[in-house]
């Protein structure tokens, strides 16, 4: 038989998700990021999505969190996160 333990379980390595680029798992509620509109992070591709908005959706999935992503005027992205 397995022994029942008490206290704080080690994490889960879908929350030691690391990003190189962006930082993801160091975001608290309601804070933000912009990509800048040049960088190719920021290309939107035959879906009408970008890299960096697509990535951020599939590392909420991972870490539990909700990415709200959106698109400037001046076309640069904007990751939030919301939960």
């Amino acid at each position: 038989m397995f022994k029942v333990k008490h206290g704080v379980a080690p994490d889960s390595i879908s929350r030691r998700y690391k990003s190189a680029k962006y930082p993801f798992t160091e975001m608290k509620k309601a804070q933000w990021f912009e990509v800048p509109a040049g960088q190719p992070e920021a290309k939107v591709d035959r879906w009408g999505q970008c890299p960096a908005q697509r990535s951020a959706h599939s590392a909420g999935r991972r870490l539990g969190f909700k990415f709200q992503t959106y698109r400037t005027q001046s076309d640069s992205v904007v990751i939030k996160r919301v939960a």
